[in-house]
């Protein structure tokens, strides 16, 4: 999460937004300094939506409130305390079913495949506090805790079989989770220049801990009866009772030191490594039966980092990194047991260049990467750690002012997803990455003083994806690739006021975004929706 800091003058913005589906935003940012020397600053951001979507019954309300303080407590120390509070209410929609042959179903948009009970309650507060201490030699250290607590209560349920060639599925499945989790984070870490054979080189050492405790209550289950997609009757699917079955709490601990080194051994080369060494551990008690049914400990895992840059120009970098991954998960599966933690490896090559004086940026890039464990929702609606998988491919990029006023921002990437062992050996295991995307954004504003036309702009893009697929079981999905354009007009009446409108798919594009089983999570990319944004600034 990156933090809005309080400024160091009195500023603030409101916002309101309105748009397709009676979609309704508001948003207030104020903040300066608490007292006549500025050394106390604070800030307030609050933010409120509510709108419906263009699936029938679903609806999304979203409201988030943050205040944050820093007090200089001398010239080179600052200590920051924050509190964000987030809350959500949803009508969740889990996606269409195919025909059994894996077939995409051409159907009207707004078809809803749940029950009119389905609901996704969830409150997240997070208590942050840092001390960030500035050296005179350039280097800094920081001291940061955040304690978080989340809450999530939901129940809702969506098709539960393949549809017949008259679009008929059977049965309706569901799922119910009442889950509480609390985390404490801490990190420390400090960040020195030195200098050796007259270069600058910089070193970091640091310290993290992190203890995550968790309830989950769950069930799940299967309706009897038969649906038509062509006639859905929401209110016609009986409510569940829900007994929870699974009942479990999990502890995790888990403890870090890591350290980066980077040394220049000549003007124009730049080396970098570092690494992490881990302790992990976790314990899953059953509460209907007081039983610890699943443990994972991991003591003194080392997870290394290694990258160079060379400076080729004064505007063109090449650069190469290689890092392992180690991420413990906060899944569980079907059971209530943790997943495992992800493991792999990934490393990246590539130039980076500067040009017309830092205006325009471009990028290129190969990687590959592999990754075993990495957390993925099933037709039950519960997660499953994969098998061994591999991603790979290249990336392009441009991104900056090509003119004056004119803005441009183009990229390209290449990605092939594979299962690496197992029974799904050499399928796709990402259900919506396209070989190929490309996206191009460009804008122009109008510059001109007295005219009515001042501050007038005026862009558009286009997201361009090849064809996709998933494979479900035995049975591999296929959705054909799509092009959406966006356009987006904009005005500065003053320095202070500003009205922009958004249009988002212009031509009406009908496609499937996204395609992942036979029954479940095959959804649509939204039709065409608006957006008006009103802005003041004071």
């Amino acid at each position: 999460m990156a933090l809005k800091k309080a400024p160091e003058v009195w500023r603030g913005s409101i916002e309101g937004q309105y748009g397709t589906w009676d979609t309704k935003r508001t948003e207030l940012d104020v903040g300066g300094p608490l007292n006549e020397a500025g050394t106390i600053r604070g800030r307030i951001v609050g933010a409120y939506q509510d709108g419906n979507n263009m699936v029938d019954a679903v609806d999304n309300e979203n409201s988030v409130a943050y205040g944050t303080v820093s007090v200089d407590v001398t010239e080179q120390t600052t200590a920051t305390f924050t509190i964000s509070h987030l809350e959500r209410d949803i009508t969740p929609f889990n996606g269409l079913p195919t025909y059994a042959d894996g077939s995409l179903i051409d159907l009207d948009r707004s078809t809803y495949t749940g029950a009119d009970w389905n609901q996704f309650d969830n409150e997240v507060t997070d208590y942050l506090a840092e001390v960030e201490h500035k050296f005179e030699d350039g280097g800094h250290a920081r001291v940061a805790m955040r304690y978080s607590d989340r809450h999530a209560d939901f129940l809702y349920g969506w098709a539960g079989s393949a549809a017949d060639q008259n679009g008929n599925v059977n049965g309706i499945r569901w799922i119910g989770r009442d889950f509480d989790e609390q985390s404490l984070a801490l990190d420390a870490f400090v960040s020195k220049p030195f200098m050796l054979f007259g270069q600058e080189h910089n070193v970091l050492l640091g310290a993290d801990y992190r203890k995550i405790d968790t309830t989950l209550l769950s069930a799940s289950g299967m309706i009897a009866g038969t649906h038509n997609l062509y006639d859905w009757d929401a209110s016609s699917i009986a409510e569940p009772t829900v007994n929870y079955t699974g009942q479990t709490d999990s502890d995790q601990r888990q403890t870090g030191v890591y350290g980066q080194l980077r040394i220049k051994p000549i003007d124009r080369v730049t080396l970098i490594g570092g690494g992490r060494v881990s302790w992990y551990d976790s314990s899953t008690e059953n509460l209907l039966t007081g039983a610890t049914q699943d443990e994972i400990k991991i003591d003194g895992h080392f997870t290394p980092y290694l990258g160079a840059v060379v400076d080729l120009t004064d505007q063109i970098s090449a650069y190469a990194s290689y890092t392992e991954i180690f991420q413990p998960q906060t899944y569980f599966d079907a059971s209530g047991d943790l997943l495992d933690p992800r493991q792999g490896d990934q490393y990246e090559v590539g130039f980076k260049g500067e040009f017309f004086g830092g205006a325009l940026n471009g990028t290129v890039a190969y990687f590959h990467l592999t990754d075993k464990n990495r957390a993925q929702q099933d037709t039950n609606g519960d997660y499953v750690a994969l098998g061994e998988v591999e991603a790979r491919g290249v990336e392009m990029e441009v991104a900056g002012e090509l003119l004056p006023n004119w803005q441009l921002q183009a990229g390209y990437t290449y990605t092939e997803t594979e299962y690496v062992n197992g029974s799904g050996a050499g399928s796709v295991f990402s259900p919506y990455t396209p070989e190929h995307q490309v996206q191009i954004w460009t804008d122009y504003t109008f510059r001109e003083a007295d005219a009515w036309w001042d501050g007038l702009s005026i862009g558009g893009g286009v997201k361009i994806y090849s064809d996709f697929s998933a494979v479900s079981g035995s049975t591999t999905i296929e959705a054909p690739g799509y092009e959406v354009v966006d356009l987006q007009l904009g005005y500065e009446f003053n320095e202070n006021f500003s009205a922009k409108l958004r249009v988002n798919n212009l031509f009406d594009q009908k496609y499937y975004a996204r395609v992942g089983s036979t029954s479940v999570f095959n959804f649509y990319g939204e039709e065409r929706n608006a957006m008006l944004s009103l802005k003041a600034k004071f």
